[in-house]
Parts: C-alpha cells; sequence; structure tokens
C-alpha cells in the first residue's frame, strides 16, 4: 500500500515490435516515506503484472508527490521521467530525471537536472501540480505547499535550455492549494 506517491504513465515499442505501456510509481508513505520506484505493464488486459525496479543514483525518500512526476516520450521505446520536489526530511525542490526504456523496464538510473537548493528554482514544496508541455517541450509547475504557505506562482523548465523560469499569467489566478489534480 501507497500514500502519496507520484505516478506517470509511460507508453512504447519493444524492438520486437510490441507494444507496451506501464503505470509507473515512486515514493510515497508505506506508511513511512520511501523512495521504492514500481512498473505496472498494462498492456495486455487481463494479464498486468508488477515490476520493481532497480534504481541508481536514487532520489531522497519522500512522499506528498501526487503529481509531482511526468514523462516525455523520447524514442519509440523510451520515455524521460521528470520528478520534482517533494516532502521527505524536509521539502525539496530538486528536479531528476531517469530514462525508461520499455525494452528493459526492471532498471533506471536517475540525473539529478536541478540540485536542491539551485538558484532560480522554484521554492521547496509539497503538493505541487507538474505537466509536460510537449509543443514548447517545457514542464509547467504550479501550486503546493512550502509548509507555512500554499503557494500559487507558476514556473516553466525549458528541456533543451536546462533553466527554470518564473511566468507570470494575465488573468485572476487561482488561490494557492496543495495536493490539486493536473491533466
Amino acid at each position: 500500500a501507497k500514500n502519496l506517491s507520484a505516478s506517470t504513465y509511460v507508453r512504447g515499442t519493444t524492438s520486437g515490435s510490441a507494444d507496451k505501456a506501464y503505470m509507473i510509481i515512486w515514493g510515497g508513505s508505506t506508511p513511512s516515506d520511501n523512495n521504492e520506484m514500481h512498473a505496472l505493464d498494462v498492456s495486455t488486459p487481463g494479464s498486468e503484472a508488477w515490476t520493481t525496479i532497480t534504481q541508481t543514483n536514487t532520489p531522497t525518500v519522500r512522499s506528498y508527490l501526487t503529481h509531482h512526476m511526468v514523462a516525455k516520450s523520447t524514442a519509440t521505446n523510451t520515455s524521460d521521467i521528470y520528478l520534482f520536489g517533494g516532502w521527505g526530511s524536509a521539502r525539496t525542490n530538486d528536479l531528476v530525471r531517469c530514462t525508461f526504456d520499455v525494452n528493459s523496464p526492471s532498471a533506471i538510473t536517475w540525473t539529478t537536472l536541478k540540485a536542491n537548493g539551485a538558484a532560480g528554482s522554484p521554492s521547496a514544496r509539497s503538493g505541487t501540480l507538474m505537466i509536460y508541455e510537449g509543443a514548447n517541450n517545457r514542464l509547467i509547475i504550479t501550486c503546493g505547499y512550502n509548509g507555512t504557505s500554499y503557494l500559487s506562482d507558476v514556473w516553466q523548465y525549458s528541456i533543451s535550455g536546462g533553466t527554470f523560469t518564473q511566468l507570470s499569467p494575465t488573468g485572476t489566478a487561482p488561490a494557492g492549494r496543495e495536493l490539486a489534480a493536473a491533466a
């Protein structure tokens, strides 16, 4: 059982031309916070199967990650999975990435793109919202809780540029919130 874990959906085609689809789950509480990663193969209805993923350079233990993870397809058989922030021993604002390969779904290696506390990053937070916006090859991050306030600031991470930029959207912003949903 897990509570407040990160999740995303990954799809690809194996070298044997088989279409594969996975639900990826990372971290959460069981009841203590952890940094486990699991993949549920959902390719064939009635034959779903879990795999525990071996991780290298595993991010620190954390939860409150409900919408902190997204996937970006990078080839027919691979997707980059991004994980931002969360709450373990303290709230964090690191951004990490791994590449998930449907030909070898049992092992990944994480790479830190922005270390916790890196200048120019969104503040540390839990319960944020993050999406991958493909038309501009960027991550969009908003909302969350920093331990004192509910946030409504909006940030983009340029995947090609490797930088965060705070955005200033027009219109009336929603009130700050934590653990909201995004799609």
